[in-house]
C-alpha cells in the first residue's frame, strides 16, 4: 500500500503527528522504551434485545458459537473475558493460542503486539505515521471514589475563565515529551488505530478491530473521553476539571463553538471546512452545500435528532447499532445516534485536504480538540436517551459486557477492568450542563423550552383552513394560584438577539393568571388554545411538516408545568 501524504499547506497543527515517520514493523520509538501499563476496559450494561439473522440451514444464532471448523460449536468451551484478560503477565503468549472456540464470544481488546498499518480509505494508502501505543504490562483499572460529579458544559456558554482554563491544559498536553502516552497527539493516535485498521482482535489475527457502526461506539467513545478528561485535569492540577460539550441538537449550540476558533487558544485546528466556521451545522450534510435558510435548518436538525432519539432508537439497530461478537469481522451497523454523529464529522472536516483531515476521517478526528466536544454531545444523546423513557435501557447481554478496550490513564497506565458502572455517565464522574436538556413532558418552564411539533396534515385549500382552523393546544398546564403568572409562546422564531415582540407574526399569544384561590386548591390546571393558521401563511411555513414552539417563561412561570403541546382542527361553532 502507498504511504499517505497530507496535501501541502501553510497550517501546522499536526507538524508533530504529521513529522513522525512511517513503518510497518512498528518498533514503538514513538513512545520510547519506558515502562508504562495498559488499562483494559470491559463493559456491564442492562439488556437490550436484538434479533439475529438466521445462516447455515437456519441456526437460531449463528454469532453465539464460532468453533474451528468440523467442531461441534453447540459444545465449544466458552471462557469469560475477564478471566482471559486478568492472566496479565501470560495474557498475549496464552490468549493467542487458544483455539477460537475456546475465547468468550465478547469482542476481545486488542493484539497490541501485532498493531499494524493504519488506512484512511479501502486499504488503498496507509497513514504515514504510527498509530500503535507500546506493548507493556497490564493492570486492573478500578474507577477512583469521586466526591462531587462533574458538570460538563455546554461549549458556547463557557465564561473567558473556563475558556483560559481549557485552552491551558490542551497547551500542556500537546507539551508532553513525545514518549508520554498522555500527549495529546498520542491520544489521538488512539483513536487511529482503533477506527482504521491498525488493530486486530486479541486471538483472532485476521480479523479487524473496529468500535464504529456496531454496539462498542457509544462505550468505547465514552471511555474515551473520560481517560482524556482525567489527563487534562492532572495537568492543571485539577481533578474535577470537566470537558465541554458542543451543544449542536439545540438551536442556540449549532454552529462551531466560538472556544475552538479562536487562534490564540490551543483548541484551534485549521484543517477544517473554511466554509462552515460560522454556519449552522447541517444534520443532513450530504457533501454538498445547501443554502437553505437558518429556520429551516433548525427544524431539518430537531428534526434528524428527534428521530434518532425517538422514532429510531427502538427500531432497526436501535440507538447503540448491531451486535458484534469476537473473531467476528467488522460490521455496518451504527445506531440511530451514530449516522448525525458521522455527519458532524464530515461537516468540520477540511475538503481541500486528501481524506477530509482533521474530523473528516476517523484516523486524523482526534488531533482536533473539536473531536472531543463533539463525542462530548454524544455521550449526553446516550445519557438523555435513557432519561426519556424507563424502557431505554443498555444491554446486558455478557458478550457487550465482557467486550474490552485498552487506555492510557492520567499516569501513563494502560489497565484493565469490566465495569458495570459504566451505564451512566454519571457513574464515571461526569454530568452534563442541564440549560439544554431534551424536553420530555410534563415540561417546567424554570427556563425557556423549544420543541419540535408535528403537524397532522399541510398545504390544506381555503375552504378546509376556514371551517376546521389549525390550532396549537398546550394541554395540562399546572400553575400557581397566589401569585401572577405568565409566559409566551413563539412559533419559528430565529431572532438570536432576543423573541419577536407581540406585532411580529411568530408570537402566537401568552398564558397569563391573576392570583386567586379557591377554598381549598392552590394550583391551578388549564389549557391553552392559540390560532396558527394565519400565522403559518405569515411565515410562508404552510407546506412545513413540522413548527418549531417556544415557550418563554417571563414572571412566575419557574414552577410552572404543561402536560403536552400539540397541533389540532378546531371547529367553528
Amino acid at each position: 500500500m502507498a504511504s499517505l501524504v497530507l496535501a501541502s499547506s501553510t497550517c501546522t497543527p499536526n507538524s508533530f503527528s504529521s513529522s513522525l515517520s512511517s513503518s510497518s514493523s512498528y518498533s514503538n520509538s514513538l513512545f520510547g522504551n519506558k515502562s508504562s501499563k495498559i488499562l483494559i476496559i470491559g463493559k456491564n450494561y442492562h439488556r437490550f434485545n436484538f434479533s439475529c439473522k438466521a445462516t447455515n440451514g437456519g441456526a437460531e444464532n449463528p454469532r453465539r458459537h464460532i468453533s474451528q471448523k468440523g467442531q461441534n460449536s453447540q459444545t465449544a468451551l466458552k471462557i469469560d473475558r475477564r478471566n482471559v484478560l486478568l492472566g496479565l503477565g501470560g495474557l498475549y503468549g496464552t490468549a493467542a493460542n487458544l483455539e477460537r472456540s475456546a475465547i468468550a464470544l465478547p469482542v476481545p481488546g486488542p493484539d497490541i503486539t501485532t498493531c499494524g498499518d493504519a488506512t484512511p480509505d479501502s486499504g488503498i494508502h496507509t497513514v504515514q505515521y504510527s498509530c500503535c501505543p507500546p506493548v507493556t504490562s497490564i493492570e486492573d483499572y478500578k474507577i477512583p471514589t469521586m466526591s462531587i460529579t462533574k458538570m460538563r458544559p455546554a461549549a458556547h456558554l463557557v465564561s473567558e475563565k473556563y475558556k483560559a482554563k481549557f485552552s491551558e491544559a490542551i497547551k500542556l498536553m500537546k507539551k508532553l515529551p513525545k514518549d508520554d502516552p498522555r500527549n495529546f497527539y498520542n491520544q489521538a493516535e488512539v483513536h487511529c488505530a482503533y477506527c482504521n485498521g491498525a488493530y486486530k482482535q486479541l486471538g483472532y489475527p485476521d480479523k479487524e478491530l473496529q468500535v464504529h457502526f456496531s454496539w462498542l461506539f457509544l462505550p468505547f467513545h465514552r471511555w474515551y473521553l473520560y481517560f482524556f478528561e482525567r489527563i487534562l485535569g492532572k495537568l492543571i492540577g485539577d481533578p474535577n476539571f470537566a470537558i465541554p460539550f458542543w451543544n449542536w441538537d439545540n438551536p442556540s449550540g449549532m454552529r462551531m463553538p466560538p472556544l475552538y476558533l479562536d487562534s490564540n487558544f490551543s483548541m484551534f485546528d485549521c484543517y477544517r471546512n473554511s466554509d462552515h466556521l460560522n454556519k449552522l451545522v447541517d444534520l443532513n450534510y450530504n457533501g454538498t452545500e445547501n443554502d437553505e435558510p437558518d429556520l429551516v435548518r433548525i427544524i431539518n436538525n430537531l428534526n434528524v435528532v428527534h428521530k434518532a432519539m425517538y422514532e429510531n432508537s427502538h427500531t432497526g439497530y436501535g440507538v447503540f447499532g448491531g451486535e458484534i461478537h469476537g473473531g467476528e469481522d467488522p460490521i455496518s451497523e451504527g445506531g440511530s445516534i451514530e449516522n448525525p454523529h458521522n455527519l458532524v464529522h464530515r461537516w468540520v472536516g477540511d475538503p481541500t485536504q486528501p481524506y477530509n483531515e482533521n474530523m473528516g476521517n476517523f484516523y486524523s478526528a482526534a488531533k482536533d480538540p473539536i473531536f472531543y466536544g463533539h463525542h462530548g454531545n454524544v455521550d449526553r444523546l446516550w445519557s438523555l436517551w435513557k432519561d426519556l423513557d424507563s424502557k431505554n435501557t443498555d444491554p446486558t447481554d455478557d458478550d457487550w459486557r465482557n467486550s474490552s478496550f485498552l487506555f492510557y490513564d492520567e499516569n501513563k497506565k494502560l489497565d484493565v477492568k469490566s465495569t458495570p458502572r459504566l451505564k451512566k455517565s454519571t457513574n464515571v464522574g461526569s454530568t452534563f450542563s442541564g440549560t439544554t436538556r431534551a424536553v420530555v413532558f410534563p415540561v417546567t418552564l424554570d427556563k425557556e423550552v423549544m420543541v419540535v411539533v408535528q403537524r397532522p396534515t399541510k398545504s390544506r385549500t381555503k375552504e378546509e383552513k376556514e371551517n376546521t382552523p389549525e390550532v396549537l393546544v398546550l394541554e395540562g398546564i399546572e400553575y400557581s394560584m397566589e401569585k401572577f403568572v405568565k409566559f409566551d409562546v413563539y412559533i419559528n422564531d430565529e431572532d438570536e438577539n432576543g423573541h419577536a415582540a407581540p406585532s411580529n407574526t411568530e408570537y402566537l399569544g401568552s398564558f397569563t393568571s391573576l392570583p386567586h384561590r379557591g377554598k381549598h386548591a392552590m394550583k391551578g390546571m388549564a389549557r391553552l388554545v392559540l390560532g396558527l393558521t394565519t400565522a403559518l401563511e405569515g411565515l410562508e411555513a404552510d407546506n412545513d411538516d413540522t413548527v418549531v414552539v417556544t415557550l418563554v417563561p417571563r414572571a412566575g412561570s419557574e414552577d410552572v408545568k404543561v402536560g403536552s403541546i400539540n397541533i389540532k382542527f378546531a371547529s367553528r361553532k
